[in-house]
C-alpha cells in the first residue's frame, strides 16, 4: 500500500513550515492576532467565524498565506469542541455555538497562537487575522470583549 501526500503553499518558492532534518530557524518570530472583530448580526443562534492565516518565515519576509492550518476552537460552557483547517486561500469559516472559547491554531514548524476566553454572542459573526511566526512557542491573546 503506497501514500502519497503533499502540501500546497502560496508560492512556489517557499517551504511550507519545516521539513524533517532542516535545521531550527535562528530566529523565532511570536504569532499575532492582527484583527479579531465582530463584523455583523445574523437571525440565527449560531455564531459564524471566519478568518485568515498568515505566516512569517522571517521578520524581513512579508507575511504569506498559510495553507493547511490547524484550529481547535472549545465551547467552555459545553466542553464542545470543532476543529478547522484552513482552504487554499489561508481561509476558515465555521459555525459555533454561543459562549465562552479558545481557540488554537497551529502548524508545522510555527510557533501556536492561543486566543483565551473570547465571548461570541449569539448570531454573531466574527472576523480575524492571524499570523503564524516560525518557531516552537506559543502566543497567548485573552479577549474579553
Amino acid at each position: 500500500m503506497v501514500f502519497l501526500s503533499f502540501f500546497a503553499c502560496s508560492k512556489f518558492s517557499r517551504n511550507c513550515g519545516l521539513r524533517f532534518g532542516d535545521p531550527l530557524p535562528s530566529e523565532n518570530i511570536k504569532g499575532v492576532l492582527t484583527k479579531f472583530e465582530l463584523i455583523g448580526i445574523a437571525d440565527t443562534t449560531m455564531v459564524l467565524i471566519r478568518g485568515q492565516m498568515f505566516g512569517k518565515y522571517s521578520k524581513s519576509d512579508p507575511k504569506d498565506l498559510m495553507i493547511g492550518t490547524k484550529g481547535k476552537i472549545l465551547n467552555l460552557d459545553s466542553n464542545q469542541s470543532h476543529e478547522f483547517i484552513s482552504d487554499i486561500d489561508g481561509e476558515v469559516y465555521f459555525y459555533v455555538e454561543q459562549g465562552l472559547h479558545k481557540i488554537h491554531m497551529e502548524y508545522i514548524g510555527f510557533n501556536k497562537l492561543v486566543i483565551e476566553e473570547v465571548t461570541l454572542i449569539s448570531g454573531g459573526i466574527y472576523e480575524f487575522e492571524v499570523i503564524l511566526g516560525i518557531g516552537r512557542d506559543s502566543s497567548v491573546f485573552i479577549l474579553n470583549n
